[in-house]
Parts: C-alpha cells; sequence; structure tokens
C-alpha cells in the first residue's frame, strides 16, 4: 500500500473528536511523534498543541514556513481556496448529509420516505412506457417482415405435375388424401354477403367437394343422424341498422348451383345455428371441407341445449352451458364459463387524481356552512375594547362554550378569594377558595372545594393553558377544564400573586380522581407507554369492553382526541413526557432530569396526567395543558400519535373548514384580561397561525395514513 499523505509542514487535517470536531486545521510545527502545533485562522481554531490521534490527513498542502505567523498562515490558506476545495469533496459532503440526517425530525424522514416512492413510481412509469413502446415496434417489425418474406400462398411454379405426383405416392401410403388437381387461386369477395368470384378459370368449390368425397366411405343418413346430437343455438346478431341477420359462410356455394354433398352435410347440422364468419382477404380453396369437418365435429360435441336469451331482440347474449361429451364429463378444450348479466353495467368514470382532494373541499365547504357567522372572515372592529365585563359574551356568546363553563369563567373572573391553600409538590401553584356573591356565608377551604368554588392559580408563563381552553371547546372536545386570566388584588394572597402580572386561573373539579401514591398522584391509574399501545390495539370500549385486559376502562375513541390535542398544542408532558418523539434542547428538563436517556428502553416509559372523573371513568379530562407555542415546525413529535386509528370527525371538520382562525379570536375575546395581555387581535395571529400551520401538517398525516374518522356520541 502507497501512502500519499504524509505529516508535514503545511498539511491540512480534519479534526475527528475533540472540542474543535469538525473543523480544518494546518500543521505548523511537530512537536514530538504524538502530537503537532497546528493553526486555523479561518475555522476559529487557535494555534495549539494537537494529538495526531484526533486528527485525519487530508490532501490540501498550503505552503507556509516552519513555525510560521498566523497572518502568513491566513494568506496561504486563503490563497490555496482550501474552504471551497474541501466543500466540493465527497468527504466533505458524507459528513453534510449524516449531520443532516442526524437533524431530521421523524416528520422530515417521512416526507423523504414518500419522496423517494414518488421517484420510483416516476421511473417506473417511465420504463413500463419504454417496454410497451419496444414491444410494439418489435411485433410490427417482425410482422412486416414475415409478410414481406415469408409467401402465404404456394407459388405459382409449383407445377401441377409435381403435385398429382406427391398426392399420388401420398395415396399409396395410405396415409394421406389425395389432393385434388386444381390449381390455386386467389377467390376475391364480393361486396354482397358470402358471394365468391373464381379469377380466370371457373372452379367452383363443388368440384374440389366432388372429387374429394369419392375416396371418403359412405356413411347412411339414419347412422349419421344417430351419432350427431342435434343442438339447437339461437344467437342473435343486429347489423349496423338494428336488424338481425344470418351471416353466410363462405364456404357455401352461391346460388342454387352448390354441391349436393354440401346439401347432404347441412342436413347433420341445425339450420338455427348461424355462424358469422369474418369476411377474409384470402380463402385457400382446399380447406374448404376441412372447415366444414371441423365445424360439424364442434356441434357434435354439444349434448345439453343452450338455454335462449329472453332479451335476443335487445342484441344482448344468453346464458350458455358447458360442453359436455357424449360420457358426461366436460370436454377440456371447451371448458369455458359464459356469463352474461341481466342488467347493464354502468360503466365507471375515470378515477381523477384530484377527487379525494375535491372531497375534502366539499367537507370543509359543508363543515364552514354549518358553522355560520362564526365562519365568517373577523376584522378588528369586531372587538370592540369598550366593553368592561371580564368575561365578554354580549347578548350572543359562542355556541361551544355551553352556560357552564361561562358560569364557571365568571367565578375565576370575578369571584372573591376568601381561602387559601398550598399544593403538595406544586410550590408555585397556589390554590384558592371563590366566592360569586359576597352576601353568601363563607365555608371551610374543603367545603368550597368540595361545591366546585376553588382555583389554581398558576405561573404567568402557564398563559398557554388559556389557549388550550378555548381551542379544546372551538375543537368541540371539551374535555379540559375552564380557563381564564386574571389580577389579582386580594391581601389574603402572597405578594408575589398580586405583584400586577395576570395569571391563569384554572378551575379546580373536585370529582377528578388521584391515586393515593403521592409519587404517582398526578394519575387517575398507573400506565406505561407499552400497556399504553396494546389498549390502543384491543379497542377497548368499541370492539372489547373496558373492562377487558389491557383495558383501564377509557373508551378507545378519547386516546384519538388526546392525541389530536396534544400534537396541534405539542404537549409532551403527558404521552411523552421523556421526549423521545423529537429532539430537545439541552435546556429541556427531560433532559436535565435524565430523562431522554430511558428512551432507549420502552419498558421504564410512563404516562402522566391521565385522569378521569369520578362519576365517568370512561372519558379523560386534559390538565396541565401546558404546550410549546414557539416549538419549531421541522421538530414536531409525531410520537404523540403513534398507534392511532381514529380521530374525532368533529375536530377534523373544523380543522379543514377553515374557520378556526375565526372562531378561536371569537373564543379567545371572550376573556378581556388574555386578550389585553396577549396584545389583541395583533398579537393573537402569529399563535393561530401557528396552530393552523399544524392543524394543515395533521390533517395531512391523517390522509397519510388513512386514520378513520370517527363521529362523536
Amino acid at each position: 500500500m502507497v501512502f500519499k499523505r504524509f505529516v508535514e509542514i503545511g498539511r491540512v487535517a480534519y479534526v475527528s473528536f475533540g472540542p474543535h470536531a469538525g473543523k480544518l486545521v494546518a500543521i505548523i510545527d511537530v512537536i514530538d511523534q504524538n502530537r503537532a502545533l497546528v493553526d486555523g485562522p479561518c475555522t476559529g481554531v487557535k494555534r495549539q498543541a494537537m494529538p495526531f490521534k484526533c486528527m485525519q490527513l487530508t490532501d490540501f498542502v498550503i505552503k507556509v514556513p516552519h513555525s510560521a505567523r498566523q497572518k502568513f498562515v491566513r494568506r496561504a490558506w486563503e490563497k490555496a481556496q482550501v474552504n471551497e476545495k474541501w466543500v466540493e469533496t465527497s468527504w466533505a459532503k458524507k459528513i453534510e448529509a449524516r449531520q443532516k440526517r442526524a437533524k431530521m425530525s421523524d416528520f422530515d424522514r417521512y416526507k423523504v420516505m414518500k419522496a423517494k416512492r414518488m421517484a420510483q413510481r416516476f421511473w417506473l412509469k417511465i420504463c413500463c412506457r419504454r417496454r410497451s413502446v419496444v414491444a410494439f415496434v418489435f411485433l410490427f417489425t417482425l410482422s412486416v417482415v414475415m409478410i414481406n418474406n415469408f409467401p402465404s400462398f404456394p407459388a405459382e411454379s409449383y407445377s401441377l405435375s409435381q403435385r398429382e405426383r406427391r398426392a399420388g405416392a401420398a395415396g399409396r401410403k395410405g396415409n394421406l388424401r389425395k389432393r385434388a388437381s386444381v390449381p390455386f387461386h386467389v377467390l376475391p369477395l364480393n361486396h354482397n354477403h358470402g358471394d365468391w368470384e373464381s379469377g380466370k378459370r371457373k372452379e367452383p368449390v363443388e368440384h374440389l367437394a366432388d372429387e374429394t368425397h369419392e375416396h371418403q366411405p359412405k356413411i347412411p343418413k339414419r347412422v349419421a343422424a344417430a351419432k350427431m346430437t342435434k343442438v339447437k343455438v339461437k344467437v342473435s346478431t343486429l347489423d349496423s341498422k338494428g336488424k338481425q341477420q344470418t351471416p353466410q359462410s363462405p364456404f357455401y356455394a352461391r346460388g342454387k348451383q352448390g354441391n349436393k354433398h354440401l346439401q347432404e352435410d347441412r342436413k347433420y347440422q341445425n339450420p338455427h345455428v348461424p355462424v358469422r364468419v369474418s369476411r377474409p382477404s384470402r380463402v385457400l380453396p382446399g380447406t374448404a371441407q376441412s372447415a366444414l369437418q371441423n365445424l360439424s365435429e364442434s356441434l357434435g360435441l354439444l349434448k345439453d341445449k343452450c338455454i335462449p336469451d329472453a332479451h335476443g331482440n335487445a342484441g344482448k347474449l344468453g346464458k350458455f352451458l358447458i360442453p359436455r361429451l357424449a360420457n358426461g364429463n366436460l370436454a377440456s378444450r371447451n371448458i369455458r364459463k359464459h356469463k352474461t348479466e341481466s342488467e347493464p353495467r354502468q360503466a365507471k368514470g375515470p378515477f381523477l387524481l384530484g377527487q379525494r382532494r375535491d372531497a375534502s373541499r366539499v367537507t370543509a365547504d359543508a363543515s364552514s356552512q354549518a358553522l355560520g357567522p362564526w365562519c365568517e372572515q373577523v376584522e378588528e372592529d369586531a372587538f370592540p375594547d369598550d366593553v368592561k365585563d371580564t368575561v365578554r359574551t354580549a347578548d350572543r356568546p359562542p355556541p361551544w362554550l355551553s352556560q357552564d363553563d361561562l358560569r364557571k369563567m365568571e367565578l375565576l373572573a370575578d369571584g372573591a378569594v376568601v381561602s387559601k391553600a398550598r399544593v403538595p409538590a406544586h410550590g408555585q401553584v397556589l390554590k384558592i377558595g371563590l366566592q360569586q356573591n359576597a352576601s353568601q356565608a363563607p365555608g371551610g377551604h374543603d367545603r368550597l372545594c368540595q361545591d366546585g368554588l376553588c382555583a389554581l392559580i398558576k405561573r404567568p408563563e402557564d398563559w398557554f393553558e388559556i389557549f388550550a381552553f378555548h381551542l379544546d371547546r372551538v375543537l368541540g372536545l371539551n374535555r379540559s377544564l375552564p380557563a381564564v386570566t386574571r389580577n389579582f388584588h386580594s391581601a389574603l394572597l402572597p405578594y408575589r400573586f398580586t405583584s400586577g402580572v395576570a395569571r391563569p386561573v384554572i378551575w379546580w373539579d373536585p370529582d377528578i380522581q388521584h391515586l393515593a401514591d403521592d409519587d404517582n398522584d398526578q394519575n387517575s391509574f398507573p400506565l406505561t407507554w407499552l400497556q399504553y399501545q396494546a389498549l390502543l390495539k384491543k379497542k377497548c370500549g368499541n370492539k372489547n369492553p373496558t373492562s377487558f385486559t389491557p383495558c383501564v376502562g377509557v373508551r378507545d375513541s378519547e386516546w384519538g382526541k388526546l392525541a389530536i390535542f396534544d400534537f396541534l398544542l405539542q404537549v409532551n408532558d403527558r404521552l411523552d413526557r421523556y421526549c423521545c418523539g423529537f429532539k430537545p434542547d439541552p435546556s429541556e428538563p427531560c433532559v436535565e432530569e435524565l430523562l431522554h436517556v430511558k428512551c432507549r428502553n420502552p419498558k421504564e416509559l410512563a404516562l402522566v396526567h391521565i385522569l378521569v372523573r369520578k362519576a365517568d371513568p370512561s372519558r379523560l379530562v386534559f390538565i396541565d395543558n401546558a404546550g410549546r407555542p414557539y416549538h419549531p415546525q421541522g421538530n414536531l413529535n409525531f410520537r404523540l400519535l403513534e398507534g392511532i386509528e381514529e380521530v374525532p370527525e368533529g375536530a377534523v371538520s373544523v380543522l379543514r373548514s377553515g374557520c378556526l382562525r375565526s372562531m378561536l379570536l371569537r373564543s379567545l375575546y371572550t376573556d378581556k384580561e388574555f386578550w389585553e395581555s396577549q396584545g389583541r387581535l395583533e398579537g393573537l395571529k402569529q399563535l393561530i397561525h401557528t396552530v393552523e400551520k399544524r392543524g394543515k401538517i395533521l390533517l395531512q398525516y391523517i390522509q397519510d395514513k388513512n386514520l378513520k374518522l370517527r363521529k362523536e356520541f
């Protein structure tokens, strides 16, 4: 093996690992057998000693003196154009491709897979078309060569004496019958059907038939009639004018001058069997008798009568039975199924490429029409700022907000704080008791919570939960708890809660079921990722009862609602708290708490915030909906949709209708503090636009995965 790269002054090396991995350096001096002095003035690497095991030599060498200064190294580097040449090498391209693959998300890999499949289909179509064209040209050329080089009939130089000598020799051997000593002439077909004309000399077919018939043993008419099975087959044929015609065979003579032997052969044939023969351009007279004989044999094989067509006048074929031999067995060479339909088939229209897209567009139009005025495009004038109510419902509240939602929102926004309590293991969350009317006698804190008069005050950065509540109602899921934004001024609260910063307030549901385990109290039942995937396959509540193992009592449709809700908000702290479905930032809690490393072992992955109500354990309750409003589109978490086969039809129809923007704006406008704190209409447009883009990606995913749409019940 001949080495082409050597350690020398000016040799450019690639740093394979270490703090400067992926950068180029130039060797300025050799310190010892293990280290060298390197410098990278154009790559951001300062002059330092570096071991040889960290470097890989390249083909580039710059002309610099021994222990040259940095400015000379920079000048030689730029003169040699090392960076430009390095980018064009296959080595650099492979490294760049490897880095791109490492940064790709699941959705990017999915798009690459779809692009490869489409490219394969495109090349397959091109190859198939080429093969068909080549096959057509080959067959056409072969037919032309055969027509021009191989005559269809014997040559005219084939003399009569030669044919007679061969016929005599065949007669003596007894293998071949004597041929008629008649020269071959092409008999052109007249314009009238079935009429034939001879060429120069008049040699009719009956002369050939008479001469051939003399060498055959005579069969009595009765015996022949007994051997032949009479079958009446009536086939209706229509000419171009709609009249029924019986085509004449070209083998019969014209008029009354037909041969008497041919007329006797006609007696063994059923006169009700019209045989339609295509008009050939050339016919060999010597084949007339053999054709008649084959026709008689084929008709003799028919044992069962054919059922006549009841609609024969309409030009439709009847139902034929399978031909049978005399012993009752099926004829192997004539076994075919003749099936006709009593009613004509309706021709299917051509498949249109945009048919599926048009269907979704029709669904979107129907959904927008059903929503009516709530789907109309809204302007800034539709949201006046002079309304003083904290919950602005006016005379006509949005239909997706129920009366119970509005009452709870008014309680959260205007209720007086009468009690407070800490939430275990949640130091930044405060539980408060509210009172709607000051005239009511305040009860204990626990009594207020049991009556549904408690709420949770969360951090200001959890404002996205307010948006999640309105998105839940707009999509028709109705699984999240009512929430509003509020500024507190009560003396009962600590200072950080009354500092003038608006905070989200979530209604406390006393009916939510919690586990007795303090370490796992955020669940109604323990559930791992593998158990979750298993119960999705069992179709709990659909094909199997909710009490069936591994079902946990929740209907299968609930998981589809949870999946699309978490995907639109990119809530990973429920189905994917370990951040296994996307590339997390190093500052993420799942990385800092060393949860991301557990993705290698699916058995250790557990779900959190899976809660149900005690009164209705078959339906989920969505809490802690702190999603990611600024999560990049190229790093979406598609693991949230894994295993889902059905999604709610109502939510999908809203996404398809194009009314999500106007509906969310009208819904968010009801919360005055949230509307003001997020910058009103202009501040919320970008947030809603982000959710709309995620909705389009979700619709494309539903279409590609062919997920079923489940109606609400």
